[in-house]
């Protein structure tokens, strides 16, 4: 599935509304590089939250999925008690909500929201707009000289 620019402000318009519908309001929006810093961004103008920050993790390299989750860079400090909205593009394998989860323990409150929920009811994110068939590859436009 190759996504446009178009596709994705509307998808994360909806993501939005799910979760301000919810009544969830959150203190730190933490998003997981590569995909959820483009997301996380306009996100975070749409849910009114202020304090963003990043984590590097990797899990595939191109199109092959490595062994365990690595973080390449760290996020900035997360303070007991918050409420942590973790942003990412998709979920397929629920493990880098798993990293983030024992990164953090039971310190702060972590919700998961991405576009695209790919593991088939297996470790699913609190919030998503679409389910996806675990075996779609999905390109997202800024993913610009990917191999």
């Amino acid at each position: 599935m190759d996504l446009s620019w178009f596709r994705i402000q509307t998808d994360i318009e909806e993501l939005a509304s799910k979760i301000r519908s919810s009544g969830e309001e959150f203190d730190h929006m933490l998003c997981v590089a590569r995909g959820g810093l483009v997301i996380g961004g306009l996100l975070s103008h749409l849910i009114k939250v202020g304090k963003i920050s990043s984590i590097d993790l990797k899990h595939y390299k191109g199109q092959m999925a490595l062994e365990e989750v690595s973080e390449i860079s760290p996020a900035c400090a997360v303070t007991q008690g918050e409420k942590v909205l973790v942003v990412d593009d998709l979920v397929d394998t629920g493990d880098t909500a798993k990293f983030v989860h024992d990164k953090y323990g039971d310190d702060v409150n972590i919700k998961v929201a991405v576009l695209y929920d790919k593991t088939e009811g297996k470790n699913p994110p609190d919030f998503c707009v679409e389910e996806a068939p675990a075996d779609e590859w999905i390109t997202f436009p800024w993913e610009i000289g990917d191999e």
